[in-house]
């Protein structure tokens, strides 16, 4: 790499007046002259790069991801294990007894025996070595396309943090690892064309690995099909030679994948399915960027989309102003095309990248989830025209300035790292390294309820949320759900819509009988599952006899079995691992099989449970009680004392902080409204301020603002 001119600073006089410098222009003139001695030595080019390209790796490695998908995969892998790939489905009971083209078996193998050898935490491992190979594989292309290692570093370090949120401990991880390892191949066979067959050997196995390897099979398309373009052009069929084997070794990746998997021509119909279809398009990832923001910033997803473009149309208007003054070598009996591909050799492989790019951000423009494979597939090209620009112009203060912004951005995402690992979380409760990498928090998964399922030795037909099959089947297969994260790889149209349906309340809950649903299983942090929650407590036909706060388990009292397990509950003969959630779930059962409770009872159960643990539910339940009657005295005082109790509390360095103050904010907004009716206005206000400073902070949590929190 070119090193950088000598600079005319001086390290004892004035740039300006050439007189002796302060103290403050002679550091300032050391500081220059230090990293213009490192620029003259390369340490600086060199450094920079290595140093934001780790920093890339572990901000993508440590990225907290909440991973339903990888349980699905485990419990795929173990029912492939066992032998049961290929068969009638029995995860689900409307699948009719279809079979589940899991894309992903391979992948659910290896994670399984994994999984066996060494437990969960082996995964923060499996996702830091394939992040790893995917950043290293990519650098090997670039390298292999021409473009300078510290630039391709950079340009690599920037598509990972722009599409961290993606790199999630699932299948993709191995298409993220397979498509820069084919390009490598594709870019080394233009001298040796026999690599073809390699390529077609790997995206074999990739099929068995990921559905991504759709794009295995474009690359290899759009390689054979441009390369032997190019020579045709350039001097007929005779000039072919070898390149017969990019076709050849294109349609053998294509048998492959068709005949080298267990569902043959399914697999590859599945693929195309999953492009075209609609309906499933409301699954968050599939949704276009400017339908469902969360996920990714619409600027951001554009702007990087369209760098590659913008950088190729400014070496193109380079190219036509040299191409004034250079005139092309070209024969009168030449075609201007054939004048082209002679003169510019790389013109083939030009114009495969184009067109991968291309295609890549047409389809992540359609939908999001392709916006990483977009981004890799631009990382060759986008790192060989920075690097010819910064050559080119003698511009090397570039590469530094690009490696600062992305230290930038990586320097963001770190920040939010010290919350999301530190212990006592106050949004999460306490886990192992890989608990937090994945969010396995009960706000996120049924971990609780999975296991009161088993200890109770509950089982049947339910309707659950849609990221909880995978789970329920890992810890919970019993369970036979309704509709899943498995989406189109096995269930129907009419299926999901009458999943989505139920859950907006365009079908009453009265209908889930109809079809042959026993359990619900949801979460009241789910405004649609807390709409249904609070019908099961009203509705005659359905009994609660699990509720811990967040996650709520209802079964068909009409339904055989379910008798046997309201008996259970009324008599507090259920299986529960705290008190907490048993006294919170009895009182549920009460309610919603005989439409009320003894006031007495539901005190003394409420004041009970919150000894245990704290739970905004219990106190609702409690205000309640409060309607100008002699029970309002024992209330306030009750609700006074649990006030005192929680302000010795810090709700920032305690577990699940944002609960307690959740209750503190539920408990101030009852006594609020009752101090107001007593017309003690002062002492209402005072805990009107209370509330809505509790509601200021927990905002404040989720928006991972800590100075408003810390005040």
């Amino acid at each position: 790499m070119a090193k950088y001119k000598k600079s005319n600073l001086s390290a004892g006089k004035s740039q300006r007046t050439g007189k002796p410098a302060t103290s403050t222009s002679f550091q300032s003139n050391s500081l220059l002259k230090f990293i213009n001695t490192l620029n003259q030595q390369n340490l600086l080019v060199k450094l920079l790069p290595i140093l934001l390209f780790c920093l890339a790796v572990l901000v993508i490695w440590l990225k907290p991801k909440i991973e339903s998908d990888l349980y699905m995969t485990l419990a795929g892998g173990r029912d492939a294990f066992n032998g049961m790939l290929g068969k009638p489905d029995d995860w689900s009971f409307t699948t009719q007894g279809r079979t589940w083209i899991n894309q992903n078996w391979g992948t659910g193998v290896l994670f399984f025996l994994a999984h066996r050898l060494f437990g969960f935490e082996i995964f923060t491992v499996i996702k830091a070595l394939l992040v790893g190979l995917t950043a290293v594989l990519m650098i090997g292309a670039s390298r292999k396309r021409g473009a300078a290692t510290g630039i391709a570093m950079i340009v690599m370090a920037a598509a990972l943090i722009f599409s961290g949120f993606f790199y999630s401990i699932r299948g993709s991880l191995f298409t993220f690892c397979f498509i820069p390892l084919v390009l490598w191949i594709l870019y080394s066979s233009r001298r040796n064309p026999k690599l073809i067959y390699i390529t077609a050997v790997i995206t074999g196995i990739w099929a068995n690995m990921h559905g991504g390897y759709i794009f295995g099979l474009l690359m290899m398309a759009l390689w054979a099909g441009v390369m032997i373009l190019q020579r045709l052009l350039s001097g007929g069929w005779k000039s072919v030679g070898e390149y017969w084997h990019f076709a050849v070794g294109g349609l053998a990746a294509l048998l492959l994948t068709v005949f080298c998997n267990p569902f043959g021509i399914e697999n590859l119909k599945m693929s195309l399915i999953m492009a075209g279809n609609t309906q499933f398009q409301n699954i968050t990832e599939w949704q276009p960027v400017w339908r469902y923001r969360l996920i990714l910033n619409i600027y951001t997803f554009f702007i990087t989309l369209a760098i590659p473009f913008g950088l190729l149309l400014l070496r193109l208007i380079y190219a036509h102003k040299a191409a004034k003054t250079n005139k092309m070598n070209r024969t009168k009996k030449e075609s201007l095309v054939a004048a082209i591909v002679k003169n510019h050799p790389n013109i083939g492989v030009v114009v495969f990248e184009i067109l991968f790019v291309t295609i890549s951000t047409i389809l992540a423009v359609k939908s999001q989830r392709v916006y990483p494979i977009a981004l890799l597939a631009a990382v060759p090209l986008v790192s060989l025209l920075v690097s010819w620009f910064i050559r080119n112009f003698r511009i090397y203060w570039l590469q530094v300035i690009l490696c600062i912004v992305i230290f930038g951005f990586a320097g963001a995402e770190i920040v939010g790292f010290y919350d999301a690992y530190r212990a006592n979380h106050p949004l999460w409760e306490n886990g192992s390294l890989y608990k937090k990498m994945s969010m396995v928090y009960e706000n996120n998964y049924p971990v609780a309820m999975a296991e009161f399922i088993n200890d109770n030795q509950i089982g049947g037909n339910a309707f659950s949320c849609w990221t909880w099959d995978g789970y329920l089947r890992w810890y919970s297969p019993q369970i036979k759900v309704f509709i899943g994260g498995r989406a189109q790889q096995i269930h129907d149209e009419e299926t999901l819509q009458k999943s989505l349906d139920f859950e907006s309340g365009r079908l009453p809950i009265s209908d889930l009988s109809k079809e042959n649903v026993q359990i619900v299983l949801g979460t009241v942090i789910n405004n649609n599952y807390q709409r249904i929650f609070g019908e099961f407590i009203q509705t005659a036909n359905w009994v609660v006899v699990y509720f811990d706060g967040a996650n709520y388990l209802a079964v068909d009292s009409n339904w055989l079995p379910a008798r046997d397990i309201v008996e259970r509950a009324m008599n507090n003969r259920l299986v529960f691992r705290d008190k907490a959630t048993e006294n919170i779930s009895l009182v549920c059962a009460s309610i919603s099989l005989t439409k009320g409770i003894n006031p007495a009872v539901l005190f003394d159960r409420m004041t009970a449970a919150v000894k245990y643990r704290y739970e905004s539910w219990c106190y609702e339940m409690l205000g309640k009680l409060m309607n100008n009657g002699p029970n309002d005295i024992k209330v306030v005082n009750f609700l006074e004392s649990e006030l005192n109790r929680m302000k010795g509390i810090d709700a920032y360095h305690t577990s699940r902080g944002v609960n307690i103050l959740t209750c503190q904010g539920t408990i101030a907004a009852i006594l609020s409204n009752y101090y107001l009716r007593q017309g003690n206005s002062e002492r209402s206000q005072l805990l009107a301020d209370l509330r809505d400073n509790s509601l200021k902070i927990i905002e404040a949590f989720y928006r991972k603002d800590r100075k408003t929190v810390l005040k």
